[in-house]
């Protein structure tokens, strides 16, 4: 996955960001490289509440992983 990310120039210090900077640019990963629009905005994403948002979040974000690995793999 990360030698994907960087094939596609994304900087992997994003994971060094605070919580509000990182899902910013989370988003925009997943919707320039993946073309996945995150449905949950920023400020619920750091809020209490949303939870089954953000486990279709996690579970979507599983799926592209997987696809990407097996992808690298042919």
């Amino acid at each position: 996955m990360t030698t994907h990310l960087v094939n596609k120039n994304v900087s992997l210090e994003t994971e060094y960001l605070p919580d509000h900077k990182f899902i910013k640019k989370l988003t925009d990963i997943c919707a320039n490289v993946f073309c996945y629009r995150i449905q949950i905005s920023p400020e619920h994403f750091v809020s209490l509440g949303y939870s089954e948002r953000k486990m279709v979040l996690v579970l979507d974000l599983y799926d592209i992983v997987k696809q990407v690995r097996a992808q690298s793999k042919i």
